[in-house]
């Protein structure tokens, strides 16, 4: 291996590094500064590993990490109501929640957790 190929094995494994940092701490991070921190970079060079390794911003992965953490946690225990299921996927609040499901997903609360529960269709 040359240096060129060991440098980007490099960078892809730290890309998948920061990646495992956001789906095991998605609930401490609400912003992409506070991914880069956890992280132990600048919110740049997150920014220029993720879109560069993932073709996707690093706002827009958590977003969608975010949501399959809120899909899991519903999974898991239909029975919680939204507010414990923000609390435990990094949001404020049960508004916050409502929020972040209707403008990214166009869904609320309800219709996701309806949508789990009994359509079993794994395109939510």
């Amino acid at each position: 291996m040359n240096k060129k190929e060991i440098n980007e094995k490099r960078k892809i494994e730290e890309a998948k590094r920061a990646v495992y940092i956001l789906e095991h701490k998605i609930h401490e991070i609400r912003y992409v500064k506070d991914w880069a921190l956890i992280f132990g970079c600048s919110k740049t060079k997150l920014n220029n590993l993720i879109t560069i390794q993932f073709c996707v911003s690093p706002k827009v992965m958590m977003k969608q990490v975010r949501f399959e953490r809120i899909k899991d946690t519903i999974k898991k225990d239909p029975s919680l109501c939204s507010f414990a299921v923000a609390d435990q996927c990094g949001l404020l609040n049960e508004k916050t929640l409502y929020q972040f499901l209707s403008r990214n997903f166009e869904t609320s609360f309800s219709n996701l957790r309806f949508k789990l529960l009994w359509d079993w269709d794994d395109s939510v």
